[in-house]
């Protein structure tokens, strides 16, 4: 008789532990949506009566389906009664509708409402006001048994466009994304007293994520479409909140002259990097505490960053800085590269992309930076955000944070500018809040301070006021568009 193979449990799912919070702590508030408190024990009913739904759409083998619903509380109980159904799931925004329709197209259902369905999406339910009748007359399935499916199967599909703009899609496995949560978790310290403000959309990962956690931790997501962020955070003790860099500069430009400082509000910023005035701005006037972070859609979080673009690598990661001959280098620039348990293996339908960015079990995110022998890395930029300027390479981003440290301006951007008459030319781009046009005595006022941040090699610099630079939908300058942008100009 052969020994019987060890046990190994099943992950845990979000539906495992609501079902347990809807019986051990029912009247605590899982959700509290415009003044609207949907307690754990309700959540779960509602999840159960959307797996009712869900079920009788009979959608087929190992279905994906797509979301785009601004109301926090629906879009939740949606994609929690698909994980309990093993139903791969992606969140768009409204913004996105139109680009998002060839890539739904072989998807089993999507789920939106009227003003933002993709035009020729098969399988489109709007969902609208009918929603809550829908909802009310389902009976609900319970209890409600965990759909157990691979650890590879599919969980959840990632849009992630870059700085170059260009759409990629990446699937996350059932095992990947609990993966990533715990490490969040992990992080955060997020525990049934957590009280997370929500500021984000569902497109971004990140988002989705850190909302996940907070319920499977039995904390409380907090939404207020009627009010500011700001007043969400002070009137309800947020104890956390995820942001963007120029989120968090909107905030600080907006705050009610009655916001009083909290002490325990945790600050994430994800996205590109704080500089190291709105930093400041953050400590003195928003949060004490603020964790910044390097991280990645493909690999979820690498290390926490502190001030000037330095971080400690995370546990369970494993990370090298290599030179041109992919040998790892210390104390000297280098191509960044790495790998851990929370890292995917390559984008869906890009077999081309895959190849460039994952080499022998190695992801290469496109950055450059220092590492030393005690697991410290400096970051440096994007290597294809370098400007070539008479074959010398000049990494923008420690020059864009030290001109906003310099100078009251709200954004700026560097980016090279070919021209066949005048040569290769760099050109600055500055958002000022106020102008859209520079005249000769403001750029005579700034020159003298601004001439000794820009390196010898840049020659004659040429400046431009814009009304924004084009940002990702997590921060990062996209210089393609900057460059057409300016090309325009000149």
């Amino acid at each position: 008789m052969s020994p019987k193979a060890p046990y190994t449990p099943p992950p845990t799912g979000t539906i495992d532990i609501l079902a347990f919070y809807a019986v051990t702590r029912p009247e605590h508030v899982a959700v509290l949506e415009d003044g609207v408190p949907y307690r754990y024990a309700q959540l779960y009913q509602d999840v159960c009566k959307t797996v009712t739904y869900l079920r009788s759409l009979n959608l087929g083998e190992n279905p994906k389906a797509a979301v785009e619903v601004k109301n926090l509380y629906m879009h939740l109980i949606l994609t929690l009664g698909m994980e309990a159904l093993g139903i791969c799931s992606m969140s768009f925004a409204a913004n996105e509708a139109a680009g998002i329709e060839p890539l739904v197209q072989d998807f089993d259902l999507v789920l939106c409402t009227a003003q933002d369905a993709p035009t020729q999406s098969k399988n489109t339910v709007i969902l609208d006001q009918a929603w809550a009748t829908l909802l009310s007359e389902q009976s609900p399935e319970q209890p409600l048994i965990q759909t157990r499916f691979a650890p590879d199967a599919p969980y959840r599909i990632i849009k992630t466009s870059g700085t170059t703009g260009s759409l990629k899609t990446l699937t996350l496995s059932w095992d990947m994304q609990n993966r990533r949560l715990q490490q969040f978790q992990f992080l955060a310290g997020m525990t049934g007293s957590t009280r997370y403000a929500v500021a984000l959309g569902f497109s971004i990962q990140a988002y989705y994520t850190h909302c996940t956690a907070c319920l499977r931790a039995g904390g409380t997501c907090i939404a207020d479409s009627r009010q500011t962020l700001a007043h969400v955070i002070q009137q309800h003790d947020a104890s956390h909140v995820t942001l963007i860099p120029h989120a968090l500069i909107d905030i600080l430009d907006h705050l009610p002259a009655e916001y009083q400082k909290p002490t325990n509000l945790i600050i994430f910023a994800i996205g590109a990097q704080v500089s190291g005035t709105i930093r400041q701005r953050v400590k003195d006037r928003l949060a004490t505490n603020l964790i910044e972070s390097y991280a990645t859609n493909e690999a979820a979080y690498i290390c926490t960053m502190q001030a000037d673009g330095i971080g400690a690598i995370l546990p369970g990661v494993d990370l090298e800085v290599v030179n041109d001959a992919e040998e790892p280098v210390y104390d000297q620039p280098g191509v960044i590269r790495m790998r851990s348990e929370t890292l995917i293996q390559g984008y869906r339908d890009d077999p081309a992309t895959t190849k460039r960015m994952f080499k022998q079990g190695w992801f290469y995110p496109g950055d450059l930076g220092i590492l030393n022998q005690n697991r410290i890395l400096k970051l440096i930029g994007r290597a294809d955000d370098q400007l070539n300027i008479r074959g010398i390479k000049v990494a923008p981003q420690p020059i864009e944070e030290a001109i906003l440290n310099a100078f009251d301006f709200k954004d700026v951007g560097l980016c090279m500018v070919p021209d066949a008459e005048k040569g290769d030319q760099v050109w600055l781009a500055i958002v000022t809040g106020g102008k859209d046009k520079m005249s000769q005595a403001d750029i005579s006022a700034i020159t003298p301070k601004l001439t000794p941040l820009l390196p010898s090699a840049f020659g004659a610099t040429q400046l431009v006021f814009l009304d924004r630079i084009p940002r990702t939908a997590t921060g990062k300058i996209q210089r393609d568009v900057l460059r057409k942008a300016l090309r325009e100009i000149s």
